[in-house]
């Protein structure tokens, strides 16, 4: 994003609690979404379709396990086809339990 790789777009922040992962992407020319609220998550209508960069900053590994596969499947309908998804996770292989839970760089 730095580097200019997304300009022009929309930008979701997944997870974003108070904001503050929002504050690096939020220099125009990018738009920048922040959700936190699972009740407003989990109806995205109202955003008037897909964006061009999501950035989850320690939200998937917030969610059970058993709701990556949904987790996934909803970020790539959020995306447009030529979109960008980053996940900036902490590698924790060997935790029981959570969250966080367990994640792994595989």
């Amino acid at each position: 994003v730095a580097d200019g790789v997304v300009f022009n777009a929309e930008a979701l922040v997944s997870g974003c609690g108070r904001g503050h992962d929002m504050g690096g992407l939020s220099d125009p020319p990018l738009e920048v979404i922040g959700l936190d609220i699972p009740e407003v998550a989990s109806d995205l209508t109202w955003m008037g379709g897909v964006v061009d960069f999501i950035l989850d900053y320690t939200f998937l590994c917030a969610i059970h396990p058993d709701m990556r596969d949904a987790w996934a499947k909803r970020m790539h309908s959020l995306l447009k086809d030529s979109g960008l998804l980053m996940v900036a996770i902490f590698a924790i292989c060997n935790k029981e339990g959570g969250p966080p839970f367990a994640l792994s760089l595989e």
